[in-house]
């Protein structure tokens, strides 16, 4: 018991840190990745929802932006920066509201290794990209928080059946895919996982069947005549319910890289299958820590679909954007290079505990083993986790352009992720006496370093645009 409460006064102090860092990088920023106050602002003049090529952001569905102006106006704010940190300090408490979450789901795991509950957690809270996504004014914070509830409550609901988890998990998914649409990756995962239900616990057919045509009946109907959607109007004026500005490219070679064409802009990103997807390039990562955002002169772990996608998922430095943001020289190099090699083994055990948990699913699968599967609870986690990697890789296929490698779009299934961590820590100190040791060790010092980095950027903003 005494142990026990040594760890949640832990858990509360990584809390309370994962928050100040966030507060204070977004009372200090003015800027986010892309400008999505843009649409907030038309919608607050216009009174009206824009669509797609009013704006660079104006084809997201605008759950997020009629929100911000709703608020905005509500309060009356009309000063250009008074506006940006007033959505900021809106998306700080979305972030939270995630990460409390993502607590509540660590303590229940069925395991009583609580160092191992506090590793997982401290590398989500402090995680330096998850913090600047949580401190920016975008959409992409509204999609984690919204499909982290729908995830969580699809796995209560596939435990218990209740009534009640259902119709919260129906209630999210839709706030969700009405705020961003990779929280589409979400639904599908959802959906196959109550498809699953179906032929495993046949006993009960009815009952699942009539839960699944729900599920699916009400979110493609009320997502279709939800005006924030905007699919009616998109499939009015585009032909299709889901759109993008983006273009696509000619699908790249196996082998030959293909940087430029002729009749097409893109910054490229895949050059070739070959380059794209079977390189880890570790060692030029090393070299120069952080990409760039030209077509040309561009450092040649832009094109390696894992390299970037590494990279992203452990530095707020590593985009090098937005322009506030940039690092001067080689400022933060060093910080930035022992992230990078801080954080291979958490990501290794992550890609084990994925690998170990998805052929111990199939092999179940292919046996047509029904209890086993039922027992593993394990396809929701799974299924959203291929899922996103698999959108990730598709759509970096598709348009090619290096920022479609991106972690802010696959963080929607950043429950699962937590999941697959879990388990393969687990599995690690199951086999290792001295490992829970090394984990929480290696975790705190990778943690010292997450925090020293996000500590960098908000002492850079605060001089640039703190006046006093």
């Amino acid at each position: 018991m005494e142990n026990s409460q040594k760890y949640r006064w832990w858990f509360i102090v990584l809390f309370v840190l994962s928050l100040t860092l966030r507060l204070g990088l977004a009372v200090v920023n003015r800027e986010a990745n892309d400008n999505h106050m843009e649409v907030v602002r038309m919608i607050m003049e216009t009174r009206r929802l824009p669509i797609m090529f009013e704006c660079r952001e104006c084809f997201h569905p605008k759950l997020f932006y009629g929100t911000a102006a709703a608020l905005l106006q509500s309060f009356g704010i009309a000063d250009p920066t008074a506006q940006i940190v007033f959505v900021q300090l809106l998306i700080v408490a979305a972030g939270m509201m995630t990460l409390a979450i993502i607590y509540k789901f660590i303590k229940a795991y069925p395991s009583e290794n609580e160092l191992l509950k506090l590793a997982a957690f401290a590398l989500v809270a402090l995680n330096p990209k998850l913090i600047a996504i949580n401190s920016q004014a975008s959409n992409d914070t509204f999609a984690i928080l919204f499909s982290t509830l729908a995830l969580y409550f699809t796995y209560i609901y596939l435990k218990d059946s209740g009534q009640k988890h259902f119709w919260l998990l129906v209630f999210f998914i839709l706030l969700a895919v009405s705020t961003k649409v990779t929280s589409w990756i979400a639904f599908a995962a959802i959906f196959l996982s109550f498809l699953l239900t179906l032929w495993v616990q046949a006993e009960k057919i009815n009952r699942k069947l009539t839960y699944l045509s729900l599920l699916l009946v009400l979110v493609l109907a009320l997502t279709t005549l939800n005006p924030f959607s905007q699919f009616v109007t998109n499939t009015q004026k585009f032909g299709f319910p889901i759109v993008t500005r983006d273009q696509r490219l000619p699908f790249p070679d196996l082998v030959k890289q293909t940087a430029h064409y002729k009749n097409y802009h893109f910054r490229p990103g895949i050059v070739s299958i070959q380059d794209g997807f079977f390189t880890f390039k570790l060692v030029e990562l090393l070299k120069y820590p952080l990409t760039t955002n030209g077509q040309y002169g561009y450092p040649p772990q832009r094109t390696s679909f894992w390299t970037m996608l590494y990279a992203d998922s452990h530095s707020l430095h590593f985009q090098n954007w937005p322009p506030s943001w940039q690092t001067q020289g080689e400022e933060n190099f060093t910080v930035t290079r022992v992230i990078f090699l801080l954080a291979l083994p958490p990501t290794l055990i992550f890609i084990s505990g994925f690998l170990l948990e998805l052929f111990i699913f199939l092999k179940a699968l292919f046996a047509r083993d029904k209890p086993k599967i039922h027992a593993l609870g394990s396809a929701l986690f799974l299924l959203a986790t291929g899922g996103y990697l698999a959108f990730l890789m598709l759509a970096s296929l598709l348009y090619r352009d290096f920022a479609f490698i991106k972690l802010a779009y696959i963080l929607p299934g950043l429950l699962a992720f937590t999941w697959v961590f879990l388990r393969g820590a687990e599995r690690l100190v199951s086999h290792f006496r001295w490992g829970q040791y090394l984990l929480i060790g290696w975790t705190t010092a990778l943690s010292a370093f997450y925090i020293w980095d996000v500590l960098n950027l908000t002492l850079q903003l605060a001089s640039a645009n703190l006046h006093f």
